[in-house]
């Protein structure tokens, strides 16, 4: 969670390598049952300002980044389509 608090804190000097793992791990986050729901809260939080951020650094991103980012919609749409639609900031 120190981890997670700490790169959100820090997202807007993120490279977008570093913004995509930070994404992925926020959308891990979400159903990890050690975490309290403030915990995951949080995490969802810091996954839509993620990416947010990843979409204007688009050009930028790297193979792995595309990989992370698509591996995040696809957790997001099997898992989570109701984040999908409309807003959950």
């Amino acid at each position: 969670v120190a981890a997670m608090r700490t790169a959100l804190f820090w997202q807007r000097r993120l490279s977008a390598r570093e913004a995509s793992r930070t994404a992925f791990f926020c959308a891990l986050c979400l159903d990890a049952p050690s975490f309290a729901e403030s915990e995951r809260e949080e995490a969802q939080r810091g996954l839509a300002q993620l990416l947010e951020q990843l979409c204007w650094e688009r050009q930028r991103w790297s193979a792995e980044d595309r990989q992370l980012v698509a591996s995040v919609a696809a957790l997001l749409r099997a898992e989570y389509p109701e984040l999908l639609r409309g807003s959950w900031l």
